[in-house]
């Protein structure tokens, strides 16, 4: 009897101890996904504050990573691969419209940029008639 009274009084002193032991601050080992959609001199704030080590001054350990395009990026932030993402507002947009919860919390242009370049034998959107049009990506 007074053997599992002794075995009882130290599970319950290891158990106590285990649970009041402070935990590693997990948050500080996590290191933040950051997601950009293209190589372009848009993007070197994101690259400038990494080199610099802002983030990393601010308490964040981040990795840059390179995805392609918003479109394929979007997907990685709705499923939880990455946690952040610099890109085309548009796709974020439409994922927004379609049900993803996610969200623009800043932004480096006010608007939306989308640009229609050709040749100079067209002059008007009227000259495209009949033509060809490429796209980067849908």
């Amino acid at each position: 009897m007074r053997r599992q009274a002794c075995s009882l009084l130290v599970g319950f002193g290891v158990a106590l101890t285990v649970w009041l032991w402070p935990a590693p601050d997990l948050r500080a080992a996590e290191r933040l996904r950051v997601v950009y959609s293209a190589i372009s001199g848009s993007f070197a704030p994101i690259w400038i504050a990494q080199e610099a080590g802002l983030f990393e001054r601010e308490g964040l350990r981040t990795d840059l990573i390179y995805i392609a395009t918003s479109t394929i990026a979007v997907p990685s932030l709705i499923s939880g691969d990455s946690q952040i993402m610099m890109g085309g507002g548009g796709a974020v947009v439409l994922a927004r419209l379609g049900g993803a919860d996610i969200n623009i919390f800043a932004t480096s242009l006010p608007v939306i940029v989308q640009m229609l370049i050709a040749p100079p034998s067209i002059a008007r959107p009227a000259d495209l008639k009949g033509k060809r049009v490429g796209v980067t990506r849908i």
